[in-house]
């Protein structure tokens, strides 16, 4: 499949090709700075007849079992960034225009 991209900003929409198992797919995907981790959506889930196993903490997709990886971490804020030049004074506490990344944890 050809690579499709549209960047909105921030935000790049493209089709990229993945490897899971020694299974290839090709997917819309979503990309930004602001996105640290790879993230299933549920369109993605049901056109590849996604089972989820809670109880099993098993993933099967078109079928077949898919590796799991989880991260178990206390969820913290590791990057900011302010959307203008910001001076803080040192020992001192402010508040700023900001964003953080997004985690899927």
């Amino acid at each position: 499949m050809a690579p499709r991209h549209n960047w909105t900003g921030r935000l790049l929409f493209s089709v990229i090709s993945f490897v899971m198992d020694g299974r290839r797919f090709d997917t819309e995907a979503l990309v930004s700075p602001d996105i640290e981790e790879p993230m299933i959506g549920s369109e993605w889930m049901r056109a590849h007849r996604c089972l989820w196993d809670f109880y099993g903490s098993q993933l099967y997709i078109d079928g077949e079992p898919a590796v799991m990886l989880s991260q178990r971490r206390k969820l913290r804020c590791r990057r900011l960034y302010a959307d203008q030049d910001i001076i803080v004074p040192a020992r001192q506490q402010i508040e700023v225009p900001a964003r953080t990344t997004l985690l899927s944890t």
